[in-house]
């Protein structure tokens, strides 16, 4: 999907819970916002964009737009048990450290607007 045009997000007083917006990227989707494409909250509504492994470039969103989207990463669970990682320092414009209690495979560096920066994948050895 691209998108170039208002986007509009409101909370309404009268009803009570969660009115933010929730969307989910299904494996092979792709959503895009073009150079013209506006978000705009009202009442501190967010839109919650759910990684679920689609792509997603927000590259083109003014600073403004981007401030009322929060871009949502799955948590990475092994079975039986959570591995403990840490990253650091987080975010960066250099470096970045990895630690992981378990082995991996591959790892994917997404920026802060959700792009994909860089994917490396690891051999035996």
């Amino acid at each position: 999907m691209h998108f170039d045009g208002m986007l509009r997000i409101e909370k309404y007083a009268k009803f009570l819970g969660d009115q933010d917006i929730h969307i989910s990227l299904p494996g092979g989707s792709k959503w895009s916002f073009s150079e013209d494409a506006e978000i705009e909250s009202r009442r501190g509504a967010m839109l919650y964009i759910h990684m679920k492994a689609g792509q997603l470039d927000l590259s083109h969103l003014s600073e403004e737009s981007r401030s009322h989207i929060q871009v949502v990463f799955p948590e990475q669970t092994t079975p039986n048990k959570l591995a403990q990682s840490s990253v650091f320092p987080n975010p960066t414009s250099d470096f970045v450290q990895i630690y992981c209690t378990r082995d991996f495979k591959s790892v994917q560096i997404y920026n802060a607007y959700g792009v994909l920066m860089e994917e490396f994948t690891f051999s035996a050895v």
